[in-house]
């Protein structure tokens, strides 16, 4: 009889462990979905109820594989969109760490929770065909100021005519410019930045030996870009200065004060950028520079460039018009 006792005791446990694996069971059988529209306040019905809501609301969606229809009446037309499901990341991943494997998979198969909706829904119904999108695309408006700070955490120069450290690559710098939003999706930015090759991807302390060289690149440049959903792209003008220096290490260390030799460039070059969202505040960007004229010398320069990749965040600091365009 103990061993019979302990046999069930072992089965029963067992099966809590098997149910309690199933990743769709830490989903909820209802999803919050947040809708937001541009213009605001405007009502709106779904195929879940027959309640008459009005943006921003929250609705309360019971899992399924189906999808989920809004419909925007208006004067002249009724706008439809819609979302649909996809397969929970805690059904997808969930069941490969939990022990249970495949049991897992075919418990959850049997189970609307796998299935789950975007959280936040953006509609922008200033076209006759609506648009969704899944993060805030408010910042796309008309007189919009904003300012970002960032950090380069990659920088690579290319200087042939350097006699010293003509190509470098490294980390670190200081990055600010302002944008201002001329139409919905294109804005004019205005850039400036200081780029170093430090040896570093963080500031800390290192050691030289024999001599230390630097690189570093002071920029301005001023670039048209254009929002496309979470990418912008942008294309400029930069007037920037290269400067490499090298410096002796004294018998017992430290820097002496005297630079033993240096270079300066100055040149006037295209700008590239690629901005990829990831939030509302925070950015990563790629920024490619190839110079074609040089300033000291007064005419076109040897192929020369800067390439720098950044994590920056913005902030809206001015609407000129609160008017929804």
């Amino acid at each position: 009889m103990s061993i019979i006792k302990h046999a069930k005791q072992i089965i029963s446990l067992s099966w809590v462990v098997l149910l309690a694996a199933c990743a769709t069971l830490l989903n909820e059988e209802h999803q919050v979905i947040n809708v937001h529209t541009n213009p605001h306040s405007k009502p709106f019905v779904t195929n879940l109820d027959t309640l008459n809501r009005v943006s921003p609301s929250a609705i309360y969606a019971l899992r399924s594989k189906n999808d989920i229809v809004f419909q925007f009446p208006s004067d002249s037309v009724n706008q439809l969109v819609s979302i649909e499901p996809h397969l929970s990341y805690k059904f997808m991943v969930g069941n490969l760490f939990s022990g249970i494997g495949i049991f897992g998979y075919l418990i959850d198969l049997k189970s609307n929770k796998r299935f789950t909706y975007q959280n936040d829904v953006y509609v922008d119904l200033r076209e006759r065909d609506p648009v969704v999108y899944s993060w805030d695309h408010y910042n796309s408006k008309k007189g919009l100021i904003r300012t970002s700070f960032g950090i380069p955490e990659g920088n690579a120069f290319h200087y042939p005519n350097s006699p010293i450290n003509s190509r470098s690559f490294g980390f670190l710098g200081l990055l600010g410019n302002v944008e201002y939003f001329f139409t919905a999706q294109d804005f004019l930015s205005i850039n400036c930045g200081y780029l170093w090759d430090f040896p570093l991807p963080v500031p800390a302390a290192y050691d030289c030996f024999d001599y230390c060289v630097f690189s570093d690149v002071t920029f301005v440049s001023a670039q048209l870009f254009r929002d496309m959903k979470r990418y912008q792209f942008g294309l400029g003008l930069q007037l920037s200065s290269f400067e490499a220096v090298m410096r002796e290490i004294p018998d017992g260390g430290g820097f002496e004060d005297r630079i033993t030799t240096s270079f300066q460039s100055r040149d006037i070059g295209l700008k590239v950028s690629v901005q990829r969202r990831f939030s509302r505040f925070v950015y990563l960007n790629l920024n490619w520079t190839p110079n074609f004229y040089n300033i000291d010398s007064r005419q076109y320069s040897e192929y020369s460039h800067s390439l720098y990749f950044g994590v920056v965040g913005k902030v809206d600091i001015f609407q000129f018009s609160k008017t929804d365009e």
